[in-house]
């Protein structure tokens, strides 16, 4: 549609409207996942990075939410790596970390491009799910990683992923995405 539409109505305000086409179509009733990845952080980085790098950039994106520094953001998300890595599948990790207090819950989307070195058998992670979460949340901290397992099922996941063009995009491919929804 975006290819045949004139540049006078290409815009952010037309993926919108098709995403809600999409959805009433589909019937999709959005769920407390779809309004946390609406609302979520988006970094999207062009050149090769490690896990490090990685986790002290995002935690710049993350410590105005929390009551925690950046460096003890990063540290925290060093430490939960260093106990088991949280690459799902070689491409994809979720890094996910459980702060002191209440009714905190939030999630970082980062894509990647050139990768990053998560471990031996994810040396070239694109697509990253940071979640950051209290205790009172441990139930929504386990739907959302069921969502993201879901959704990184779809065979062109990788490919989608891969090839989207904004931060918009790639918060279209998690929100469109086939899964269960409560």
């Amino acid at each position: 549609i975006k290819r045949i539409t004139s540049n006078e109505l290409d815009s952010y305000d037309l993926e919108a409207e098709l995403r809600s086409i999409i959805n009433r179509r589909d019937e999709i009733v959005q769920d407390s996942f779809d309004k946390l990845i609406q609302e979520a952080i988006v970094v999207d980085l062009e050149e090769k990075i490690d896990r490090k790098t990685l986790f002290s950039r995002v935690a710049q994106e993350l410590a105005p939410s929390f009551s925690l520094s950046k460096e003890q953001i990063a540290e925290l998300l060093n430490q939960r790596e260093m106990e088991s890595s949280t690459a799902l599948i070689p491409e994809v990790a979720v890094p996910h970390i459980v702060i002191k207090g209440e009714e905190h819950f939030e999630i970082l989307i980062a894509r990647c491009k050139e990768g990053v070195y998560f471990c031996e058998e994810a040396s070239q992670v694109k697509a990253v799910f940071i979640i950051i979460g209290s205790k009172d949340k441990r139930r929504f901290h386990l739907q959302a990683l069921a969502a993201i397992a879901q959704i990184i099922q779809n065979p062109d996941f990788d490919r989608r992923w891969n090839e989207a063009r904004s931060e918009n995009h790639l918060r279209d491919i998690l929100l469109l995405s086939n899964r269960r929804r409560s």
